[in-house]
């Protein structure tokens, strides 16, 4: 998995390459909580070059999520594969654009 950082005006979107699973789950997990711990509550991840995604990466999601609503901030996810639009549980705790 590779980001790539770009920093809007009133968000920031982190841009996903490759695979998110069990072994770079965490790496993600600590970019979306820098951004957080930067006072950047707004985030977008775009997905759109994004493979393949296991129930480990879902899981930090929803955890950051979680995490940026009780900031009253937003966590995003634009362009996601067919397998994550599958996923009831992440459909209903993510904003999906």
């Amino acid at each position: 998995m590779e980001i790539s950082t770009k920093t809007k005006k009133d968000h920031v979107v982190l841009n996903l390459h490759g695979d998110i699973d069990s072994y770079n789950s965490s790496v993600l997990k600590s970019i979306i909580t820098s951004q957080i711990d930067q006072n950047e509550l707004n985030i977008t991840l775009n997905m759109a070059d994004v493979d393949h995604i296991d129930s480990e990466a879902i899981d930090v999601l929803l955890l950051c999520s979680k995490n940026i609503k009780q900031l009253n901030g937003s966590l995003k996810i634009k362009s996601p594969n067919e397998a994550m639009l599958k996923n009831k549980k992440l459909i209903k705790s993510l904003h999906i654009i």
